[in-house]
């Protein structure tokens, strides 16, 4: 018997595909399929289902002996009146089998992707739009059994994506990717991405539940990740809502690398040479951001942990939360490879090895932070100078808000425990705020605050600074492996405020002074040795030989820091021997220092020492002399009010000498006191030296401007 043929055409303005739902268990009707034929044309103007609607469909259906063919000849898929691709594509029913089966593909065309992700600046993205291709088959007796053993397969090839990062407007970075999702059988739905990113190749895998899944009544959807990159890999497991992937999950996430520089790729600014990395933690989605918890992370030898909230919702993201170091090893974050000079190699030594450790333990802590921001703007690698330069990352402390408390419980150098401190990180619309920062190493206490504020136009750095009770000896073992000083600081003071979008613009502004009270100390060599630059090591050693000295009464500077110029006429270095007065300055923006130093003996027997010595030149690389003439070229001489470079000249050698032996034994009980007491301690000391260099040039009609009077 031939069955009834039912032809024609349908057309509809909008169908709700919610409104036409019915149960997954109800059976496929393949007697009725099987009892009608059917060739029909529909135009459907738009088909919605929630968000998602597909406008301008164009189908036909055929239905014969129980197997029925629906092709869609056009469609446009759009969100919120935005089109975001076209599709085409066709699916079979065959329901004249004993179990009827379902199968077919669908052809997404000109996907415009940039759409899906509206805050992305992606380049010319309608000439790279994206094609996927699906194909699907399964079989049933309803649609709940049809999906459990239904076969799934998307591929997109030659996925090519340009875009810009962040705000940063350098080139943009490119991905190159193919892609595959697939679920056999009804199996796990499996996806695998596997290209390029930034010039790094990567592999993305996830594994999820069967389609099937999605019918059920099970609001969370299982979901693992992983991503492999050379050296480095992550992957969170967890759930995620069903019907709000976005607004609902919880996923524990691991991530492990040989070195932190093998995510660069991730990030806009530059990752610290660290390693290895491993970390993991539970992420979680909360109504108004996310929360991070249960962190425990090592980095190098550094164990570290704590919980972080990220708040999305609000004028600029915010993160709270605390984080804590129980071991943080010196030596295992490496600086930047900058170039040595080979003079600069050669003057190296125990000191220099010190200076430098610190030197690269201040500034990497200040990149990990500061690199990890996106934003940042690329370092030039540059000559290598005793304070780093970095520029502020601007744009990225405007764009959200921070209350972080941090502490770290223990300081190691191999087995050593050097101390612990502690901080409170604020950052609130632009105002960066380190403050307290307190602790305890090397057995001297320390205070500090940092305030950087973005914003203004340009912006300005505020730092205080104060430590008691350093040990240098315990320092000196720690960075040079012998105790050659022993003793404590009694006071290390800075105050230092300046302009500049640098570190250096800042340094070239500053404002501010700093003070160096210390003593007394016992040198464990036999020589002078002093503690602080390889600069003095090399002016005693070279200008007045091996003096026979282990104790240091004092040592006692003021500077005043005026538009980037360090500057003081009142440093005072006591031994048992002698007594050094010192005048000088230091630009802090090239780091070129003048300074002249003169040793007062004690002991008439020592009088071939009281020669003037300049120390000129890069803060890492001086020069040292005892030449008059250059002694009277010093631009220190400025600082006490001396004016004529010929008349010190002539002056110098003619009153070398005239007041040894007439100092106090010892004035650092006075001068360690204030800085008046200083001052007047080194005009004690002086005995009319100034004075008599006054007399000398004017006699031979020089000048002076202002010199103090003997």
């Amino acid at each position: 018997k031939t069955p009834p043929h039912l032809t024609g055409s349908l057309t509809s303005r909008k169908v709700h595909v919610d409104e036409l739902s019915s149960p997954g268990d109800i059976a496929i009707p393949s007697a009725a399929l099987r009892a009608i034929d059917v060739d029909m044309h529909m135009v459907i103007d738009r088909v919605q289902s929630g968000q998602v609607e597909v406008a301008g469909l164009v189908m036909t259906a055929a239905l014969q002996s129980g197997r029925l063919k629906v092709k869609s000849e056009k469609g446009t898929v759009l969100n919120q009146q935005s089109a975001y691709g076209n599709f085409h594509g066709e699916f079979v029913l065959d329901a004249a089998r004993k179990i009827p089966a379902l199968s077919g593909h669908v052809a997404f065309d000109h996907i415009r992707y940039e759409r899906f992700f509206p805050t992305v600046r992606f380049v010319t993205p309608a000439e790279r739009a994206m094609d996927l291709d699906i194909g699907f088959s399964g079989s049933g007796s309803t649609l709940f059994t049809l999906l459990k053993r239904s076969t799934v397969i998307i591929q997109g090839e030659n996925l090519q994506v340009r875009f810009h990062r962040g705000a940063d407007h350098s080139a943009p970075v490119q991905l190159n990717s193919t892609l595959k999702v697939a679920s056999v059988d009804g199996g796990p739905l499996r996806f695998h991405a596997e290209g390029v990113f930034d010039q790094t190749p990567f592999d993305l895998r996830a594994i999820t539940a069967h389609p099937g899944l999605l019918l059920e009544d099970q609001d969370l959807w299982p979901l693992n990740v992983a991503l492999e990159v050379p050296h480095a890999m992550a992957e969170a497991r967890g759930h995620l809502h069903r019907l709000r992937p976005a607004e609902e999950f919880i996923f524990r996430v691991f991530a492990k690398g040989e070195n932190v520089g093998d995510w660069q790729f991730l990030s806009t600014g530059s990752l610290p040479d660290a390693g290895p990395l491993e970390v993991k933690a539970l992420l979680t989605r909360t109504p108004v951001g996310f929360h991070v918890t249960n962190i425990e992370g090592l980095l190098g030898e550094h164990e570290w942990g704590g919980d972080l909230t990220f708040i999305t919702k609000g004028v600029r993201p915010r993160i709270t939360g605390n984080l804590t170091v129980e071991n943080m090893v010196m030596g295992t974050v490496n600086p930047p490879e900058v170039p040595v000079s080979t003079s600069a190699q050669k003057k190296q030594s125990m000191v220099g090895a010190m200076a430098d450790s610190v030197k690269d333990l201040g500034s990497k802590a200040m990149n990990t932070l500061t690199d990890s921001l996106p934003g940042r703007k690329k370092r030039v690698v540059s000559p290598p100078k005793a304070i780093p330069d970095l520029t502020f990352p601007v744009e990225a402390l405007r764009s959200f808000d921070l209350l972080l408390d941090g502490a770290v419980r223990h300081v190691r150098k191999g087995e050593e425990d050097l101390g612990r401190f502690s901080f409170r990180v604020t950052l609130d619309d632009g105002l960066l705020a380190m403050h307290p920062v307190t602790g305890n190493l090397w057995g001297g206490a320390f205070e500090g605050k940092v305030v950087l504020d973005v914003r203004e136009y340009v912006p300005t750095l505020d730092v205080s600074l104060n430590v008691h009770g350093l040990d240098y000896g315990h320092v000196t073992r720690t960075f040079g492996g012998t105790e050659f000083m022993k003793g404590q600081s009694q006071s290390i003071a800075l105050k230092l405020n300046g302009r500049g979008e640098t570190l250096n613009e800042v340094l070239g502004r500053a404002n501010g002074e700093l003070t160096l009270v210390d003593g007394p100390l016992e040198l464990a060599t036999k020589y002078i040795d002093l503690w602080a630059a390889d600069f003095l090591t090399t002016a005693f050693s070279t200008a007045w030989k091996t003096v026979p000295v282990t104790k240091l009464n004092c040592m006692v500077g003021y500077f005043d820091i005026d538009e980037g110029e360090m500057k003081s006429d009142t440093i005072l270095i006591d031994t048992s021997r002698l007594t050094v007065a010192g005048v000088g300055k230091l630009n802090l923006a090239d780091e070129v220092m003048d300074m002249i130093l003169t040793p007062r003996p004690k002991d008439p027997s020592l009088f071939s020492l009281a020669h003037m010595v300049r120390i000129t030149g890069p803060l890492l690389n001086p020069e040292v002399s005892r030449d008059k003439f250059r002694i009277a070229e010093s631009g220190a001489w400025g600082l006490l009010g001396l004016a004529n470079p010929l008349g010190w000249a002539i002056a110098i050698p003619q009153i070398a000498g005239t007041t040894v032996g007439t100092m106090k034994h010892n004035p650092c009980e006075e001068a360690m006191i204030s800085r008046q007491h200083t001052a007047q301690a080194l005009e004690d000391i002086s005995g009319g030296l100034w004075g008599k260099i006054k007399k000398t040039v004017t006699n031979i009609g020089g000048s002076s401007e202002g010199s103090p009077e003997p």
